[in-house]
């Protein structure tokens, strides 16, 4: 489950760039800490409902992508808005992002032509595919921070079992799996019902992913690649 925990990582990172950029100075220097270090160095992905990639992916003309930058500011706008009412609940904050996301996506539908909507819709799609790994959830602030403490937490518990030398190879090998386990499961205990079931998915795929790769090696140790000689018997 270690590319979860590294894609988990991504995931806060990509919805708060800053997340892990402040206040880290006293966190572990295990391996994993490193792996989050190069993690947060990666490129954001491109959001596809941006007005300058629409304009590019789009070929859109100067009233459209004008027209679209004034949809785009409302949209951000409304966002700022909810993320800032205190009275709305997680799961109410995660509903109204969906309804001004799809409110938004409905009024750029109405700025393009056919051949354009066409394509719009393909950018729509492949976005979807890509959503069934944390790496593109999207958290509240709450689950942020939340998810920030119980990283910290699981890496320091990972930095303990890596230095103690008293532990062989193997046991270490297993403590460190029920640690990720163990976080996994943490984590999931504070998603949404729709974020649990994207969740589950991508814990599924992972598992799989490692799994076919586990296959994969054990068939490359019973049948090694041939070195190309061989002995000619002779009397």
């Amino acid at each position: 489950m270690k590319s979860l925990w590294i894609a988990l990582t991504t995931a806060v990172v990509v919805s708060t760039p800053l997340a892990f950029a402040q206040g880290e100075q006293g966190a572990s220097k295990g391996a994993e800490v490193k792996a989050q270090d190069r993690v947060q160095t990666q490129a954001p992905r491109q959001n596809v409902l941006e007005p300058s990639y629409l304009a590019r992916a789009l070929n859109l003309s100067e009233e459209q992508r004008a027209r679209i930058e004034g949809l785009w500011k409302q949209y951000r706008d409304r966002e700022e808005a909810i993320r800032r009412d205190t009275s709305l609940t997680q799961e109410q904050r995660l509903q109204r992002f969906r309804q001004n996301r799809d409110e938004y996506i409905r009024l750029v539908r109405s700025v393009l032509n056919e051949e354009q909507l066409k394509k719009f819709e393909e950018l729509l799609e492949s976005e979807a595919n890509q959503t069934s790994t944390p790496t593109n959830m999207r958290f509240s602030p709450e689950q942020i921070n939340k998810i920030r403490e119980i990283t910290q937490r699981y890496n320091a518990l990972r930095n303990q079992i890596q230095q103690d030398t008293s532990l062989d190879a193997q046991t270490r090998q297993r403590r460190l799996q029920e640690i990720n386990k163990q976080m996994l499961d943490e984590i999931r205990s504070i998603l949404t019902p729709e974020q649990r079931a994207q969740w589950d998915k991508a814990i599924k795929k992972d598992k799989e992913k490692s799994e076919s790769k586990e296959g994969e090696k054990k068939d490359e140790n019973k049948n090694p690649p041939s070195t190309g000689g061989g002995s000619n018997g002779g009397s």
